[in-house]
């Protein structure tokens, strides 16, 4: 399935008249796809605050799930475009984690999509921070993610051994 994806993604940018020096295409889970593209065209592909990409993302899944007969899911990472943007995106969340411990307020984080609360949920896991814990409230495009501060826990010792 592998190869057909990346042919059938080869012949949608070169339709779309896009050059490009290297694609690359990784079945990163079952149906799951991070397409990265090298590009001198980055900027029509990508366009102000991603709006092209999340639609060339959307058109080429549809494209790909209808032809493979299967319920495929794109990522698409133009130039490391994205990795810059996770970059901005983790820099703006430790921020916040640092107002949510000094303040110890939860802090409600603006929209962001499944694909974007989920990286979120493993940056906030992978730090190791007990103190510090995400969670998401809400429904569809008004579900929202949270950074909360955990309560610290008061233990008894019952035997009276460490007072």
């Amino acid at each position: 399935m592998l190869d057909t994806v990346k042919n059938i993604t080869q012949e949608f940018f070169e339709k779309m008249s896009v050059d490009f020096s290297n694609l690359e295409v990784i079945e990163e889970q079952e149906n799951i796809f991070l397409i990265k593209i090298k590009t001198e065209e980055s900027g029509l592909l990508i366009w102000p605050h991603w709006k092209n990409l999340d639609a060339i993302q959307s058109i080429l899944k549809n494209i790909l799930s209808r032809q493979i007969d299967a319920n495929i899911r794109v990522h698409m990472e133009i130039n490391d475009y994205q990795a810059s943007k996770d970059q901005r995106l983790f820099g703006f969340v430790q921020s916040k984690i640092n107002y949510v411990k000094k303040t110890g307020q939860d802090f409600k984080l603006p929209y962001y999509g499944g694909y974007e609360r989920k990286k979120i949920h493993s940056y906030v896991a992978e730090l190791n921070d007990s103190t510090i814990f995400t969670k998401s409230i809400g429904e569809w495009n008004q579900r929202r993610l949270y950074l909360c501060k955990k309560e610290a826990k008061l233990t008894i010792d019952i035997d009276g051994d460490d007072i």
